[in-house]
């Protein structure tokens, strides 16, 4: 059936630096939104498929902070390093509860907005040391993701199966690689890199994305621990 447009009134304040001969970013925002008409999609199942309803169903707040930081304390040496805070509630949620089926429920106490996690937090370095013919160049990342909601089945069904809850969890990336800057014979520059992601991660076994129905249920699973190395070549 027909909707209407959704709307969002959105408020940022923040501030980009730079410090001590461009050695140091320090770049904080601070955010405020402010949701009329929300569009949601409601999926559920419907014969031996599944139906997708998009509804005008809510009014939502959300308001955050960002802060992300960049240093080179030496030339060889980069930091990085960002945190993000969200908070967010819906104001109003209409649904239809299997309880009672032909009434708009406001459910706003009971529902958290989808794909909104708490916190995001990433850190990372780069290290690039001068060595014979090219570069040895080091890297990591950290990245971390609090609990995620991927559908309001859960919270409004009163189903406790937790199917369409990702879980809070870290990867951790590392690389080591060496660049050939002077060119070697037709070759204008080559890199060799040696990686692995998702290092601590052995097993298939942590769910990336979810789409619960009721009967039906997807679950894409996160790739496991990889490594590998890797040539690039420039002619």
């Amino acid at each position: 059936g027909p909707y209407d447009a959704e709307t969002v009134d959105s408020f940022e304040a923040g501030l980009r630096s730079d410090w001590f001969g461009n050695r140091l970013r320090i770049n904080p925002t601070v955010f405020y939104s402010l949701y009329k008409d929300k569009q949601e999609q409601i999926i559920e199942a419907g014969g031996a498929a599944t139906d997708t309803t998009t509804l005008n169903a809510a009014d939502a707040t959300l308001y955050g902070a960002e802060l992300e930081v960049f240093a080179a304390p030496t030339e060889a040496l980069e930091l990085r390093f960002s945190v993000g805070y969200l908070d967010t509630e819906y104001d109003e949620f209409g649904a239809r509860l299997p309880t009672a089926p032909d009434t708009i429920t406001d459910v706003s106490n009971l529902a958290q907005l989808l794909r909104a996690p708490e916190w995001n937090i990433s850190a990372g370095f780069r290290y690039a040391l001068p060595l014979g013919p090219g570069t040895l160049v080091l890297n990591g990342d950290w990245d971390y993701v609090d609990e995620t909601i991927t559908s309001p089945r859960t919270l409004l069904y009163g189903v406790t199966d937790g199917r369409d809850i990702i879980d809070s969890g870290s990867r951790f990336d590392f690389s080591a690689g060496y660049h050939f800057e002077e060119g070697i014979g037709v070759l204008e520059s080559a890199q060799l890199t040696a990686f692995v992601k998702d290092a601590f991660e052995s097993d298939a076994g942590r769910i990336a994305a979810t789409l619960d129905v009721g009967p039906f249920f997807f679950g894409v699973l996160a790739p496991h621990r990889l490594y590998g190395v890797e040539l690039t070549v420039n002619f």
